[in-house]
């Protein structure tokens, strides 16, 4: 995958990522802070971080809706980077970023703890 250098629009940093040459348009990287959380206190429940909401509005301007209005990202936190989607919360009022063990093991963090997330689009 090759990437490219694109003008920023004020909501982070814009690339444009092509893959065996073709473009697949613009991508851009949203850094926040949230905390993990257990999504039910049953032993290995999945962990979620909550999108801020300005991002959970930017997030639903700028994909297009999988099943379920899962959305694809690429999500980087501590030394980990991964693919994954984003998914709705009507409970919440935004979307859940489901983190994995192995990402949270790497960055030495568990459910409780404030991180900081990159997710790009």
């Amino acid at each position: 995958m090759r990437e490219a250098e694109c003008p920023d629009t004020g909501g982070g940093r814009e690339t444009r990522r092509s893959v065996l040459g073709a473009s697949v348009g613009p991508v851009t990287d949203h850094v926040f802070r949230g905390e993990l959380y257990l999504a039910t206190d049953e032993p290995g429940s999945w962990v979620f971080v909550d999108l801020p909401e300005w991002l959970a509005d930017e997030v639903a301007a700028a994909a297009s809706p999988t099943a379920f209005g899962s959305v694809r990202v690429q999500v980087r936190l501590g030394p980990s980077s991964w693919e994954t989607s984003v998914f709705p919360s009507k409970a919440r009022g935004t979307y859940l970023l489901p983190v994995r063990a192995s990402a949270r093991r790497a960055a030495g963090v568990e459910a409780g703890d404030e991180v900081e997330v990159t997710i790009s689009l």
